[in-house]
């Protein structure tokens, strides 16, 4: 292991990061007046400049940037999201166009625009693969505090009970709400922010509309006059807020995969696009059953949280291939 490898500079230079911009920017006066800041990079140091590229992203919504599972993230200032090879590349071609460099002359060393090639660019993204600042353990499980995260987190705000909202995470167990992180490592966020006076009235007459006789909020005494057909509907209507819940959480522990069935128009397209909207629609796909049993069939799952078959059709071939993907994706069976 060499020192860029080391766990402690990495944290290091999560905790300086802030301060590596002042230290690599030019600042002179020319005519009189001053220049604008200048970052000073070498041709021939491409290591060295990747990490510079990686200071001045570090903790800017927009432009942080990590690599996960082989795969490079962008902190959005409340998740991460992927970042293809083209888009990092065009991220440093527009840094290293900005950029200066020391060219000898007969008056000695002046600073000169770095005029980027495609190797330039090459070289930086290549150099970039190999910086600790921006690599992530593939041990590491989403959701996750990353390194340089004050470790008291890791207790009073467990991964797995938060909930990235527009501009705050919510803790789902104890309703505290606390500053988005680019140390919180997760790939989803909810659209909207958390508020506990928040009522539905109009998803509420829904739900009286597809079970009728059940109550939003029946006290112990109503629930003693429901007959039994009433009871059941109370059952249906309580077990599908209780399904919408545990989905939002990501808790997996259950392992459970839910079916609703139904005539046509009884409601399940609506309660499907409820869905879609209360956990994000970036992080829900629509697929089809056949494509879970394909060999790359649940490539397009990866960074979602939710799955939804609109029209599943149990027949036809494939039935054991499409089942163990529903079990993989249904929690820890592996």
């Amino acid at each position: 292991m060499n020192d860029y490898e080391s766990t402690a500079e990495v944290v290091e230079f999560q905790a300086r990061a802030a301060m590596l911009y002042e230290e690599t920017a030019y600042e002179a006066k020319k005519e009189g007046k001053k220049k604008q800041r200048r970052v000073i990079v070498k041709r021939s140091e491409p290591f060295n400049t990747a990490r510079t590229f990686c200071a001045q992203r570090a903790g800017k919504a927009g432009r942080a940037l990590i690599r996960y599972r082989n795969t490079f993230y962008l902190w959005t200032g409340t998740h991460y999201r992927k970042a293809d090879t083209e888009e990092v590349r065009r991220e440093i071609w527009r840094f290293l166009a900005k950029a200066w460099t020391n060219v000898k002359t007969d008056q000695g060393l002046e600073e000169r625009p770095f005029n980027p090639s495609h190797t330039d660019v090459t070289n930086v993204f290549d150099a970039l693969l190999a910086r600790p600042e921006v690599e992530v353990s593939n041990q590491l499980a989403v959701p996750a505090w990353l390194p340089g995260a004050i470790p008291e987190w890791n207790r009073t705000r467990r991964p797995g009970d938060l909930l990235a909202c527009k501009s705050k995470i919510l803790n789902m167990i104890t309703g505290e709400l606390s500053e988005p992180s680019p140390y919180f490592l997760t790939m989803n966020a909810v659209e909207y922010d958390y508020d506990p006076e928040a009522t539905a009235p109009r998803f509420q007459q829904f739900l009286d509309e597809i079970f009728p006789g059940s109550m939003a909020d029946p006290t112990p005494e109503q629930r003693d006059a429901m007959d039994d057909a009433q009871r059941d509907m109370q059952r249906r209507r309580e077990l599908v807020l209780e399904i919408f819940g545990y989905l939002l959480s990501g808790d997996l522990r259950q392992q459970k995969i839910f079916l609703f069935m139904g005539k046509k128009r009884s409601g399940k397209g609506t309660l499907a696009r409820v869905l879609k909207q209360l956990l994000g629609p970036e992080n829900v796909i629509g697929m089809d059953l056949e494509e879970i049993g394909e060999t790359f069939g649940m490539e397009d799952m990866i960074d979602k949280t939710t799955a939804i078959i609109g029209d599943a059709r149990l027949e036809g071939r494939g039935r054991t291939s499409w089942s163990r993907g529903c079990c993989r994706s249904a929690g820890r069976t592996r």
